[in-house]
């Protein structure tokens, strides 16, 4: 973080529930008028709304200033949204989706890391005419399955196998760990965070009808 930075925690937004909350942080550059195109973005399973911050500055950077208004829920269960109750399935954290788009009367793109990208697709599939766009961030689509593959012999041989190390990279910076781990990802992390808001913004501005599935990796 830049010296004399100060950076917000705190949600922008609350939707009451009968039990609990949904938080939304707004990581809007400036101050977006009332009808400008709308990102909500839609963390991964580890992560909350905060996580999009660098996709955010991004967006603001390459299109100016209250260009675009960036929404990021703290999914229910998790950040600010932990009082929200369970369940917490796909279908729900697609409902609540739902709950923010409707109470920004909005039409936003959606896009989704991991867990958040399967969460955006199932969204997209099941309100097509909610959400002017989708873009998938290393998620949301399965691979097909060859008809005669055995799943469980495959999960199996896969689990039985030593861990390689492998790493994956979050929209967001990697900071190096206590147990000495490394933070020479950021580069990669870096360009991810440009691709996604690259791609966000292709959608804003087509506007296409229906959602179209873009994959960034």
């Amino acid at each position: 973080m830049e010296s004399g930075v100060q950076v917000s925690t705190t949600s922008a937004f609350v939707i009451e529930l009968p039990e609990g909350s949904l938080a939304i942080h707004d990581l809007s550059l400036g101050s977006p008028p009332p009808d400008a195109p709308v990102v909500l973005a839609v963390h991964g399973i580890t992560a909350n709304g905060l996580s999009w911050r660098r996709v955010a500055d991004e967006i603001g950077h390459r299109h100016g200033a209250g260009a675009v208004r960036v929404l990021a829920s703290d999914l229910r269960g998790r950040g600010d949204s932990r009082s929200a109750p369970a369940p917490y399935g796909l279908g729900v954290h697609v409902d609540d989706l739902v709950s923010v788009a409707t109470a920004f009367a909005a039409t936003p793109v959606l896009v989704g890391h991991s867990m958040g990208a399967f969460i955006s697709a199932l969204a997209a599939g099941r309100h097509r005419g909610r959400f002017s766009g989708v873009v998938l961030v290393d998620g949301g689509l399965a691979f097909p399955v060859p008809d005669d593959l055995d799943v469980d012999a495959a999960l199996q041989s896969s689990s039985a196998r030593p861990s390689t190390g492998c790493r994956c990279a979050s929209p967001t910076r990697r900071h190096t760990s206590t147990s000495g781990g490394r933070a020479d990802d950021e580069p990669r992390e870096t360009e991810l965070g440009r691709r996604c808001a690259l791609a966000a913004m292709a959608q804003c501005d087509e506007r296409a009808d229906g959602a179209v599935a873009l994959l960034v990796r």
